[in-house]
């Protein structure tokens, strides 16, 4: 995926993490939902993002053309590339990029952490609600 530029001086305030998804089945392939011809090109990518004003959807996408046929089509595709796939990486116009994301999920989860503590395990010895819910001690 590219590489989010991040300026300097938020680097105290990053959170890291990672995301996984399970697509809806729809009438719609994620190829049609987002413009593209499904004979012609294969999602392999999505990057949603942006700052304090607008977020952005951009897909990476391989043309079936190029992909070899057969079984690890893909890892194939890379190995002959120098490791990497070569994509076409698609602005999505006219689209709100979380409202597209519920769309075409199935399932989702989103987990964070705050850069310093990345690397350290956390353990959940409390369960209260916000604001001003129950706690569970125990």
């Amino acid at each position: 995926m590219t590489p989010i530029k991040i300026p300097e001086e938020t680097v105290s305030r990053l959170w890291n993490g990672v995301a996984r998804l399970e697509l809806r089945q729809t009438e719609l392939s994620l190829e049609e939902s987002v413009g593209l011809t499904p004979a012609d090109w294969k999602i392999v990518g999505m990057d949603l993002g942006g700052g304090e004003c607008d977020h952005g959807l951009r897909v990476m996408a391989v043309h079936r053309s190029d992909i070899p046929q057969g079984d690890s089509a893909l890892d194939k595709l890379a190995e002959t590339n120098g490791g990497s796939i070569p994509v076409t990486e698609f602005l999505i116009h006219d689209v709100k990029p979380y409202d597209f994301l519920v769309s075409i999920t199935k399932t989702f989860g989103l987990h964070l952490r705050v850069d310093e503590f990345a690397t350290l395990p956390l353990r959940v010895v409390t369960h209260a609600d916000s604001p001003l819910g129950w706690v569970d001690e125990g």
